[in-house]
């Protein structure tokens, strides 16, 4: 086998260990994206100060990302103090808004295997390429961080950071649930 790769089909032995690792680290990604969408969620629901049924009516009726992004936004910005939204919720939505490219194209474009060798064995590579026809629209792809394409090491490093970013969504969901309790128990006092 030569040592130059070859595009093949993605059809191959799906337990190979680089296919089981490729898919494994998709799949990782995948799963911490729905993480991401349920921390989303709970902003926007303590933000909006909505019961439960009208919080997932609103939220969970878009399944884009950009837009469910944009929701918690606006709630961020009307419930949170001018220093609050600023200083805490801005960067994790810069942080969000910029893992979005990188999960937009794990989510929307084929994955492709390419075979070579290795010490003289077979070899598989997997990565995950913008989908040839789209490519004539000369977009750019920021995702991509200048790459051709996203491979294991991509998905390991977009796996840490999704994970570190939900776990900040999670801790600042949980602030802005007790700004919530705080406004509310205000409120009480207030027309009592």
């Amino acid at each position: 086998m030569s040592d130059q790769p070859v595009v093949l089909s993605l059809q191959t032995n799906f337990e190979s260990k680089e296919a089981v690792e490729f898919f494994r680290r998709l799949g990782m990604c995948v799963a911490g994206w729905a993480f991401m969408d349920r921390r989303l969620y709970q902003i926007f629901h303590h933000a909006s100060g909505f019961e439960a049924t009208q919080s997932a009516f609103i939220f969970y009726r878009n399944r884009a990302f950009t837009a469910r992004l944009r929701l918690v936004d606006d709630a961020t910005r009307m419930f949170l103090t001018e220093d609050q939204y600023e200083d805490e919720w801005r960067p994790l939505h810069e942080e969000a808004d910029e893992l979005s490219h990188t999960r937009n194209i794990f989510a929307h474009h084929p994955a492709l295997r390419k075979g070579t060798s290795k010490d003289g064995q077979p070899f598989d590579i997997f990565s995950i390429h913008i989908e040839p026809y789209e490519r004539i629209l000369n977009r750019d792809y920021p995702g991509l961080r200048d790459k051709e394409a996203l491979e294991v090491a991509d998905l390991i490093d977009h796996e840490a950071a999704v994970d570190k970013l939900e776990s900040q969504l999670h801790n600042f969901a949980w602030r802005v649930g007790g700004f919530r309790a705080d406004a509310k128990a205000r409120n009480q006092n207030y027309l009592t």
